[in-house]
């Protein structure tokens, strides 16, 4: 199963229609209130991957792997936002997408 990086953020940015989306709301003004140099890494990750440089089946690229935590937790997305650290649901999630391994 494919993840995006950071998770549905890619998504967004890749479609205006989703951007406008009700659903996608907070998300969308999450993106637009990150620091440039943040949206400007997911773009060129956006980039690469409709490139064929880079794969959408990895780690989020905001996983710091030596501490398996985000670098920049504060401007996580919503599924993010959604599970809290340890529980059932977080570690079932990052079975799924191999995220501690």
């Amino acid at each position: 199963m494919e993840q995006e990086s950071p998770p549905g953020y890619v998504m967004l940015l890749s479609s205006a229609d989703m951007m406008a989306d009700e659903s996608c709301r907070e998300d969308a003004a999450r993106i637009a209130a990150l620091p440039a140099a943040l949206r400007d890494e997911l773009r060129k990750y956006l980039q690469q991957l409709l490139a064929g440089v880079e794969r959408s089946d990895r780690a989020c690229i905001w996983l710091d792997k030596s501490t398996m935590r985000c670098r920049h937790h504060e401007h996580r997305p919503s599924i993010c936002r959604d599970f809290e650290i340890g529980t059932d649901k977080c570690q079932s999630w990052r079975q799924e997408f191999g995220i501690d391994q």
